[in-house]
C-alpha cells in the first residue's frame, strides 16, 4: 500500500511526492495524464535496467506507468547548491567525477540525458 506525505516536486511531465511504502519512507513519480503512455514506459524500462551506484533504483512502478516508486535521498546536490552550502574543492571534484562517470556509463548504453 503507498501512502502519499508531501509533493515534493511539480515538472512537465510528472509530480513527485514523498510516500511511505511497505514501511519505507520512498518517493513516488506520478506521471501526468497528458504525458506520452510510450514516454512513460520508455523511461520506466530505462531507469529499470540501469545499474549504477549514483542512479536510483526503482522499487516498484504501475503496470500502466502511471507511476514509480525509488528510494529516497537523504539529501541531493540541487538542494546543497540552492542552500549555498559551501563544498571542499575535494568534494566538488568527487560530484564532478562521479557525474562525469555516470553520463559515460549512460552514453555507453546509447542514452543520453
Amino acid at each position: 500500500m503507498i501512502e502519499l506525505k508531501q509533493k515534493i516536486g511539480d515538472g512537465f511531465s510528472s509530480n513527485l511526492y514523498l510516500c511511505d511504502y511497505e514501511g519505507k519512507q520512498c518517493v513516488i513519480k506520478i506521471y501526468k495524464l497528458k504525458f506520452s503512455d510510450k514516454l512513460r514506459q520508455k523511461e520506466i524500462q530505462i531507469l529499470k535496467s540501469l545499474d549504477h551506484p549514483i542512479i536510483l533504483k526503482i522499487i516498484n512502478h504501475d503496470p500502466h506507468y502511471d507511476y514509480f516508486i525509488c528510494q529516497q535521498l537523504k539529501i541531493d546536490l540541487l538542494t546543497i547548491i540552492k542552500n549555498g552550502v559551501q563544498l571542499e574543492i575535494g568534494s566538488v571534484k568527487q560530484i564532478l567525477l562521479e557525474l562525469c562517470e555516470t553520463i559515460q556509463y549512460l552514453h555507453k548504453l546509447n542514452h543520453v540525458h
